[in-house]
């Protein structure tokens, strides 16, 4: 808990100097990581204050569109660790040109805040205004909502750029303190990514706030290359792309040329293929390395950052939203936050994990996270790939080189919920998406029967007013009467049918017919329950086998000194195990009848060090029986270690590790 209040402190750069003071980056608290649980508090937190103030929920869609992206941009850190970092380090240990700043001083967190900061101002600038590190950011700007799961819609390939912008901190400031810092930097800038907030009053002077970070996810002509900051919003006032909010124009969010799809891996991708396509299109050297390093928006003839005539914007602003009904939406957000679930437990022991199973574990997860992107597009065959996902899920579990990440899947109940999500994925329909909104058919004259006939009770205002956002005004206010809803379009095919818009009444029953009827929906619970009772009949009633699952397993070795003095075990395999050290981890591995191997991971608690041993006790029948109905399933770990038998005995001592 302590652990999650500081990195909540750490989100607003609230920690003390003397809390970032760590001489080894081995030291330094991971805040991002630890800060998870508070991002997933902190969006509940806005999904209320949103309902509150009444303003748009956030969409499953989008919703699913950024934090995917946030789970394929930690992809690389499985393998690999950051090369931002990893730079930085042999930097400050092999360029010696400047005298290097103590770690524990007042002056080195100052100098790194404002360094970090204003590196990171010319890394954003540069990655607006160069065609390459635009491919790797406009991931980010790619959602055309705006709320607090927008920050995590992070690039995968924007930390191989980012790194050259911070090489020159790493002549003065050590390592353990620029970390800290980009932490704090990348924290801070999660609860900037809201709707809710409105204005910090003086705050708005010196500090990057929600509503300067608003103006620059904008897609508004005004909004295009604006400010740029990390934390301080002076760097914008100072350098010249400052814009401020503007209350007479509201704000439309997304890229100029909208993405259109939720898939993770084109999100991710999809500009860097437009380049490649367009390298090859250009004619002539200077064009194509002008195509490469000038601005996303260069055409040959242009300035080097383009055309500066954008696009106005339309209202209402029409978001990518294809048609996909409620249930499948709420089903596939289900399991892809049971896929985050997992996800998670993956990251944070990614350590005792090979890496061929890893690297099998990744090809799932982004055939995954592709899948769920191809049900939110309305791809034609994503029900397909989902089943084949499904069936994935069951087999996983039993396959050795990944049996260690899918353990969950082993349990009864969770099985149940995939074969009953499997038989759901046949009662779901995806409906195409008209080829013209309902609005599109309707003239002014028809808005005006249509209000006649439906604004009886609304306020006289919204009833005479015939553009179109009148009549959104006037469905919606319909809605809030609970007089139509998502699923009852009763009332508008009756509408449609007085004003006689045909057209409309055909749309309005296609997009009826394909949801899910009462009498479907009983039908489908109907079975579920009757499929469910059928399984649980054949846990019940077939004779399970007896398992053994817990094995006693104790090594022997031997006490040097006594209690008071006693430092030192050594095991049958001569590893020293000092009493400073712990066991922090033990994996084992079995057949029906046999243990094959336990591996031990160590930690000294003093030194940090870890190390690492394999014993292997095959075969193991010969220290228990088993009888033919008996198998073995498992070995409970006991993590803590005790000595049993006299301390002050130099022999017979045990290591109870079982």
């Amino acid at each position: 808990m302590a652990s999650t209040l500081t990195s909540f402190r750490a989100m607003f750069y609230l920690l003390w100097p003397s809390e970032t003071y760590f001489e080894r980056v081995e030291d330094v608290p991971d805040y991002v990581v630890k800060a998870v649980e508070m991002f997933f508090v902190l969006q509940l937190i806005e999904f209320f204050i949103i309902l509150y103030q009444r303003k748009p929920v956030p969409r499953l869609n989008d919703t699913f569109g950024s934090v995917a992206a946030g789970v394929i941009s930690r992809i690389p850190k499985l393998f690999f660790q950051s090369i931002e970092l990893t730079t930085y380090v042999w930097v400050y240990n092999n360029v010696h040109i400047l005298p290097r700043l103590s770690w524990n001083s007042p002056v080195t967190y100052w100098v790194t805040f404002l360094g970090v900061d204003l590196a990171y101002y010319w890394l954003h600038r540069l990655a607006h205004e160069v065609n390459l590190f635009w491919a790797s950011h406009q991931t980010h700007h790619s959602a055309e909502n705006y709320n607090l799961s927008t920050a995590l819609r992070q690039a995968t390939l924007q930390s191989y750029i980012s790194w050259i912008f911070y090489l020159p901190l790493a002549l003065v400031v050590p390592p353990p303190i620029f970390l800290i810092h980009t932490q704090m930097n990348l924290l801070y800038q999660f609860w900037i990514h809201t709707d809710v907030i409105s204005n910090l009053g003086p705050f708005e002077y010196i500090l990057n706030t929600p509503s300067h970070h608003r103006v620059h996810h904008g897609r508004n002509p005004y909004c295009i290359d604006k400010n740029y900051a990390g934390v301080f919003i002076v760097w914008d006032r100072l350098f010249g792309t400052f814009a401020a909010e503007r209350n007479d124009e509201p704000i439309a969010y997304g890229l100029i040329h909208p993405i259109k799809t939720f898939d993770p891996i084109d999100t991710q991708l999809g500009h860097l293929e437009y380049i490649c396509k367009q390298f090859f299109k250009v004619e002539g050297w200077e064009n194509k390395l002008s195509l490469i390093w000038k601005g996303p928006g260069w055409q040959p003839g242009l300035p080097r950052l383009g055309s500066t005539n954008f696009p106005e914007v339309k209202f209402p602003v029409r978001v990518y939203h294809p048609n996909v009904s409620s249930e499948l939406s709420i089903y596939t957000f289900s399991h892809f936050l049971y896929v985050l679930m997992q996800y998670s437990a993956v990251l944070k022991y990614s350590k005792n994990y090979s890496t061929p199973a890893l690297l099998f574990y990744t090809i799932i997860l982004i055939f995954t996270l592709k899948t769920f992107g191809a049900i939110f597009d309305q791809k034609k065959h994503a029900l397909y790939y989902e089943r084949i996902r499904l069936i994935l899920m069951l087999i996983l579990p039993r396959l050795t080189i990944v049996q260690s990440l899918f353990v969950l899947q082993t349990h009864l109940f969770v099985q149940i919920a995939i074969l009953l999500s499997f038989l759901a994925t046949f009662c779901f329909t995806q409906v195409a998406p008209p080829e013209n909104n309902i609005s599109d058919y309707l003239s002014d004259d028809d808005r005006r029967r249509l209000h006649f006939i439906l604004g009886d009770t609304i306020p006289r205002h919204l009833r005479d007013d015939p553009t179109l956002s009148g009549t959104l005004s006037l469905l919606e206010s319909l809605c809030d009467q609970a007089k139509i809803s998502e699923q009852d379009f009763n009332c508008l095919i009756h509408a449609f049918n007085e004003i006689n818009c045909h057209k409309n009444l055909i749309c309005v029953k296609q997009t009826l017919k394909s949801r899910l009827t009462i009498g479907q929906l009983v039908l489908f619970s109907f079975n579920i329950v009757s499929i469910f009772t059928f399984i649980i009949l054949m846990v019940f009633l077939t004779k399970p086998k007896h398992s053994m699952s817990d094995i006693l397993l104790i090594k022997s070795g031997n006490i040097y000194g006594n209690s008071a003095s006693a430092d030192a075990f050594n095991d049958a395999q001569d590893r020293q195990l000092t009493f400073t050290d712990r066991i922090v981890n033990i994996n084992a591995g079995w057949t029906s009848d046999t243990l094959d191997y336990a591996t031990f991971l160590y930690s000294n608690n003093r030194s940090m060090q870890h190390d690492r041993a394999t014993y292997c006790y095959s075969p193991y029948t010969s220290k228990f029986s088993l009888n033919s109905d008996e198998s073995i399933i498992g070995v409970t770990i006991y993590t803590v270690t005790r000595l049993i038998d006299n301390l002050y005995a130099r022999n017979g001592s045990y290591l109870v590790v079982g």
